[in-house]
């Protein structure tokens, strides 16, 4: 093993260093990310077959040796990964997080004003007062639910649709494109379920975000691109790596500046990808 650490150990320091260049362009910072979704399992699944074949010595020879010099940058690369992506995490953890201070207020002193003394009233006798009759208060009708537009839910979509909108608040809506994954098309579905701003899918729960992916047909895709996380972020004010490069006008799809507002709102029923085939 030494001996192939010392014949390889370039090719091991380029395998780290394009792991940790992919780690943190792919890295997410939502905690309940699905991260058996992805390629890690696999790749530790073929990882943990190659170590066993290599250690029991079942490839001979110059295949052997190449097994093992795979193995190696295998695990220099997934290294890489790891520990990129926990330092953007760590990062990116830090610059979410708001810092509150408190002011100490001085309390105004209470003075209490004078109060003249009043004589002490006579006595009255009780009288005898017959007891109202109670009437029966109906039960309140439950408030009725917000508006939001209509849409056709297919029988089996898994999870709880998320509360939208019938209008932007204040006739504006958020430039949802400063999000990673979202794009024109993506803006204008999220427009016709009347999600219309960041802090709306800033606090989608998990059964909100499979409802919304299940609907638009790409489950497992909000989880992995962390829509989540970077609208939380950009709800407080703050900006992203990705949003900065929109302003910058570095991103082709997301290139109108978000001018269109309340006029991108994709008709669903014509997307025919939309609809999500039931669970049987």
């Amino acid at each position: 093993m030494m001996y192939l650490i010392s014949q390889l150990w370039v090719w091991l320091l380029v395998a780290l260093v394009l792991g940790l260049i992919i780690g943190w362009i792919t890295c997410a910072r939502q905690p309940e990310t699905r991260w058996w979704t992805g390629w890690v399992p696999w790749g530790l699944t073929a990882f943990v077959v190659g170590c066993i074949v290599a250690v029991l010595r079942l490839v001979p020879d110059r295949l052997g040796f190449m097994l093992d010099s795979a193995l190696l940058l295998f695990a220099s690369y997934f290294i890489g990964c790891c520990l990129s992506c926990l330092i953007k995490q760590w990062l990116q953890g830090r610059a979410a997080t708001p810092v509150s201070v408190a002011v100490p207020v001085a309390a105004a002193p209470v003075v209490a004003a004078p109060v003249a003394a009043k004589p002490a009233p006579a006595p009255v006798a009780p009288a005898a007062v017959a007891p109202a009759p109670v009437a029966s208060v109906p039960p309140a009708a439950p408030a009725p639910a917000p508006e939001q537009p209509h849409v056709d839910v297919p029988p089996g979509t898994p999870g709880k649709r998320p509360q939208g909108l019938m209008a932007p608040r204040g006739g504006k809506a958020d430039d949802l494109k400063r999000i990673r994954g979202i794009g024109k098309q993506n803006e204008g579905r999220l427009h016709a379920l009347g999600i219309w701003h960041f802090d709306q899918i800033a606090a989608w729960v998990a059964d909100e975000i499979e409802w919304v992916g299940s609907y638009l047909a790409f489950p497992g895709r909000i989880e992995r691109e962390d829509w989540v996380s970077q609208a939380n972020v950009l709800a407080t004010g703050q900006e992203t790596e990705f949003s900065r490069r929109v302003a910058r006008g570095e991103v082709a799809t997301s290139k109108d500046g978000g001018d269109k507002g309340s006029d991108n709102v994709a008709d669903l029923a014509a997307i025919t990808n939309a609809r999500p085939k039931p669970k049987t």
